[in-house]
């Protein structure tokens, strides 16, 4: 294949169009300090790519330790102290004059004032988790104040302290590197591989490889329902298409790109700053990561290729908007991205990656649409109907129903039904409803005849997706119904068996003496761990969890003084399976 080559120009207008964007934002610098006494060094970015969302905050790295002292990014006042077993674990929201908030997450512990209030909100109310907002004159707080130390508490992967930076009217969360802050970079984005999509009937790509040297030559053709994969590689300054001798298209075609970003002396990788695809050297597409919405978080379902992070983990994203895609991310579209090629022409293609240094990636090549079609096999009509995403849908085939709202699906889905045999424990058949690896960004109804079910299983009973496993529901006149983010194989289950409560570092009769602790592993096999409740002596005492370890645990405290005890512990499920324990001790 060809490859036209790019003009110094193009480059610096591409370039210049990034760094002006970037250096044109109303936000002030070095309004904030670091909140950690440690340079910056990355495990995530802002608006890096994750399970149904964008990571709203930079991960800061601490050295693989917990314990570092967590300082105000600017004068304010606590206004949120959240605290989880998942998510961002024991949390910290600092408001600030300026009408920003900042957050701190996955915090090992507060400072003294925070923490003593927050035990004994804990104690008064017989809940580990909280989220609380203190009154604004409560915790005032001047820039660099001590107010937390780094943790690894709720779903945090390590060591390391989240930091994020909000606009308090909205709560949307900004880039915080907007602000001024200093993180070395000269390391431009990868570029591992793109696909290419054929988006309507009339559309196909045909891509002809050569893997040694001419000597064989592969053609791959692909029609809509199908798409191209095609890897990467660098040759001096830019990207290229690795293996590909010739490329056509003709009709819709949709691009998706496969990146990631580097920091100077981290290894782990993180989120691609701005992407912008050119076609003809004129832009069509351009996302940049300034300032996203939680509310809308689940559009990321839309704006990667779901099919493939299902079926592979990897990572693409679409150069081409969804009809409902309400992200904020897009500053600049053209036919939602989608490109219409026409038989006889060529196209040059061309795709920018920078990250927020301004070091970017280029990876160009062409396109040609024939005057004479390729002999493409006949698309196989593979499901039933048509489900509009702008309409409402109420499919009920007898035994099983859906209630899906307008809005729902991203675009127009291809909906097929199938009853399957039973499963083995289920007590129903099986039932196929579309396929999961169409995305939805919000719940729908389901419900499953419940004909089978014995009447003393009903306060049991749930509906479970193959794809995702528990769902929930309850039991309602002749039918199990719940709520799902998803399409595929349902059945009704039944979950009778309690939470497991297995003693770490106790037993019956041991003296304790010689620890602070109590622990226990607990684990549920389906429903998941809903609640527990500790007591010492009949008093309750504060079990904290650890939900990524499965561990609870209670540190001695004024409420269980050195003698002889008894411990109560009791752990429920979201069937209302329990499970208690009883030990005497001594400490």
């Amino acid at each position: 294949m060809q490859y036209r080559k790019y003009s110094f120009y193009i480059l610096f207008v591409a370039v210049s169009f990034s760094w002006n964007f970037l250096n044109a934002q109303p936000y002030p610098q070095n309004y904030f300090r670091c909140p950690l006494d440690i340079p910056i060094s990355l495990a995530g970015n802002f608006g890096e790519l994750r399970a149904n969302h964008f990571h709203t905050g930079l991960d800061i790295k601490t050295a693989g330790k917990e314990g570092l002292l967590v300082h105000a990014a600017a004068d304010g006042y606590v206004s949120r102290i959240a605290v989880s077993s998942v998510g961002y674990g024991n949390a910290l929201y600092i408001t600030h004059p300026n009408g920003y908030t900042t957050v701190y997450g996955h915090l090992s512990a507060y400072n003294a004032a925070i923490q003593n209030f927050l035990r004994q909100t804990q104690y008064k109310s017989e809940s580990f988790e909280q989220d609380i907002k203190p009154e604004k004159d409560q915790f005032p707080v001047s820039k660099g104040d001590v107010v937390a130390y780094s943790g690894n508490s709720g779903s945090s992967g390590g060591p390391h302290l989240h930091f994020e930076i909000r606009e308090t009217k909205t709560e949307k969360p900004v880039n915080p590197l907007l602000f001024g802050f200093n993180v070395p970079d000269i390391i431009p984005p990868v570029i591992q591989a793109i696909k290419i999509y054929p988006l309507d009937t009339n559309s196909y790509v045909k891509v002809v490889y050569d893997q040694n040297g001419k000597s064989s030559l592969k053609s791959l053709t692909a029609n809509y329902g199908q798409n191209v994969k095609v890897f990467a590689y660098k040759k001096g300054e830019y990207y290229y298409l690795k293996n590909v001798t010739l490329l056509q298209a003709e009709g819709n075609i949709g691009f998706s790109v496969e990146a990631n970003d580097y920091k100077d002396h981290d290894y782990n990788k993180i989120g691609v700053y701005s992407i912008e695809l050119c076609v003809n050297e004129e832009e069509i597409y351009h996302k940049s990561m300034n300032v996203l919405d939680f509310d809308l978080k689940r559009y990321i379902n839309t704006h990667v290729d779901y099919a493939e992070r299902m079926k592979t983990g990897s990572w693409f994203e679409k150069c081409y908007v969804s009809p409902n895609n309400e992200l904020p991310i897009y500053d600049s579209l053209k036919n939602r991205g989608i490109v219409p090629m026409k038989s006889g022409n060529i196209y040059h293609i061309s795709f920018y990656l920078n990250d927020y240094n301004n070091n970017f990636s280029t990876l160009a090549f062409d396109v040609s649409s024939p005057q004479v079609k390729p002999e493409i096999p006949p698309i196989e009509k593979g499901y039933d109907s048509i489900l509009s995403y702008d309409k409402p849908h109420n499919i009920n085939l007898g035994n099983i129903y859906i209630n899906v709202p307008k809005n729902i699906f991203y675009d127009n889905v291809e909906f097929k039904y199938q009853d399957l045999p039973g499963k083995k424990h289920g007590y129903s058949d099986i039932y196929s409803l579309g396929n999961a690896a169409i995305p939805c960004q919000d719940y729908f109804d389901v419900g499953i005849k419940a004909d089978n079910l014995p009447a003393r299983l009903q306060s049991k009973a749930c509906i479970v997706s193959y794809a995702y496993g528990y769902l929930g529901g309850e039991y309602d006149n002749g039918w199990v119904r719940a709520k799902t983010r998803t399409l595929g194989k349902f059945l009704i289950n039944v979950d009778t068996i309690p939470p497991t409560l297995v003693p770490v570092n106790i037993k019956n009769g041991k003296n304790m003496a010689g620890t602070n602790q109590i622990r226990f592993l607990v684990k549920d096999n389906m429903s998941g761990v809903k609640n527990y409740r500790g007591t010492i002596d009949g008093h309750w005492v504060l079990f904290q969890h650890d939900a990524k370890r499965s561990l609870i645990y209670y540190t001695f405290d004024e409420h269980c003084p050195p003698g002889s005890h008894k411990l109560v512990l009791t752990a429920a499920d979201d069937r209302n399976n329990t499970r208690t324990v009883e030990m005497e001790f001594r400490n």
